[in-house]
């Protein structure tokens, strides 16, 4: 969703084949950590682009980054709506509603309500204009100073009627969303 001066580098080194897709400006931070342009994919809000069966647009964000970006990923008649790192607003939830046009079969939704990032109460708000047939809470328990239990967003998305699970890190995740 937007630069990771840890992350990006790592998965790159390790994964020769692997190119990275992100906004564009992050094209100089990443080539000064010596990441080449022709590993560097520009997406930008509104973009769209395909990979494989993967139909991938750029979406808006409301982040103190301002190069940030969600993602809406299409393949096979599915959809996955992953909101980056965001604050939430009701213009910018209408505006994603738009976009996206019908309700996402995923929505991964930052939950931890630090830096520039959506409250739990925030992204059940927009779960719930968006009404994903599951929705997976994330970037909760990334940092010491960004921390948040997911368990009052899962209590109400069950709530609101809407499927709810988390991931459990190096637990392979599989479930048909259809």
């Amino acid at each position: 969703d937007h630069w990771d001066p840890v992350g990006a580098p790592e998965i790159l080194t390790f994964h020769p084949a692997c190119l990275l897709i992100a906004p564009s400006g992050v094209r100089p931070l990443a080539k000064a950590q010596g990441i080449g342009n022709d590993r560097i994919i520009a997406l930008d809000v509104g973009s769209e682009m395909t990979a494989g069966p993967f139909r991938i647009t750029a979406l808006p964000t409301l982040h103190s980054d301002a190069a940030g970006i969600g993602l809406l990923v299409r393949a096979g008649g599915q959809s996955i709506y992953h909101s980056g790192d965001t604050e939430y607003t009701t213009a910018l939830a209408k505006d994603l509603q738009k976009r996206l046009g019908a309700a996402p079969d995923l929505a991964l939704l930052c939950i931890n309500g630090h830096l520039g990032n959506m409250t739990w109460q925030e992204a059940a708000l927009l779960a719930e204009r968006l009404q994903p047939k599951l929705c997976i809470p994330n970037h909760y328990d990334l940092f010491l100073e960004n921390q948040q239990d997911p368990a009052p967003f899962m209590e109400r998305c069950n709530l609101l009627g809407l499927a709810v699970r988390t991931l459990v890190p190096g637990v392979p995740f599989t479930r048909s969303i259809a």
